[in-house]
């Protein structure tokens, strides 16, 4: 009988991973749906968890602590490299997407201000291909009313390996949010991605991360341990978005290891150990 699971409120039962004849049926399954449909991307998630353990039954060996996931990145490996997973171990090897958790449509710790702390959290720990959140927030489910978050939420976005909408931006009926969409999806397409796919190949190479906390580069200063709402692209891009609601101006600090830094805007030039109080942005 098979262990019967929760899965978004309604019972299921996930499939049997270790049975190699039901890996093929659901592969055929894929790729029929794919055939079918013209899918693009697959999304496997349900895989967190042990249901054994959670309903205190002892799991066969293969499937015993966190082995799931470990075959679960394994099949969707298998269905090619633009499958999505929404938990990984051992796996950031493989030519996978991660999708972050969903966050609340506010300016909280579980909201916006979770987008940096959550991206640095997966990238050290080898999860450099990540889908955050919908711009906005998702988690309620319901389209985000408040515009201002939306922009914040969509400046950071537009910095990251993918951006994803749950809220269109022509709800708000301001022609200021659909330009802003526009510009900074082609700043994400013609400057962001191609950051990516370079230290993209620095990470297969050494393991350096893709994005880097202020102690990357600073590493005896620390100062930059401190600092949960800034975010490096590689050595070379640092980006220090507004994450409070009102602000048009915030405290960066610029980390050294001999580097100068220049504001990509009005081409001011920085030394490196700076720390830019009130900075406009």
């Amino acid at each position: 009988i098979p262990v019967m699971s929760q899965w978004r409120g309604k019972f299921c039962v996930k499939l049997n991973l270790t049975n190699p004849g039901a890996v093929h049926w659901f592969l055929d399954r894929v790729e029929s749906l794919q055939a079918h449909l013209g899918m693009e991307y697959i999304l496997l998630e349900g895989g967190e968890g042990n249901p054994f353990e959670e309903q205190a039954l002892r799991p066969p060996q293969a499937l015993v602590g966190d082995k799931y996931i470990e075959l679960m990145a394994d099949l969707a490996a298998s269905i090619g490299d633009s499958t999505i997973v929404t938990a990984g171990t051992r796996s950031s090897h493989r030519p996978l997407f991660v999708r972050m958790t969903p966050l609340q449509s506010d300016w909280g710790p579980t909201g916006l201000k979770a987008i940096i702390p959550s991206l640095l959290h997966h990238t050290l720990l080898g999860y450099n291909f990540l889908i955050p959140d919908a711009v906005g927030g998702s988690l309620s489910g319901d389209l985000v009313t408040d515009q201002e978050l939306f922009i914040r939420w969509l400046e950071i976005a537009a910095f990251l390996p993918v951006i994803s909408f749950h809220t269109p931006p022509w709800v708000y009926g301001d022609d200021q949010v659909l330009n802003l969409t526009r510009t900074y999806i082609s700043k994400h397409q013609s400057e962001v991605v191609p950051l990516v796919e370079k230290y993209a190949e620095g990470w297969l190479l050494t393991g350096n991360p893709i994005y880097r906390p202020m102690w990357w580069l600073s590493p005896s200063d620390p100062k930059t341990f401190t600092i949960d709402d800034q975010f490096l692209i590689g050595d070379e891009v640092l980006v220090a978005p507004v994450v409070e609601k009102g602000a048009a101006q915030r405290d960066i600090y610029l980390p050294d290891g001999g580097f100068q830094w220049q504001d990509s805007r009005s081409a001011q030039v920085f030394d490196g150990g700076t720390f830019l109080q009130d900075y406009p942005v």
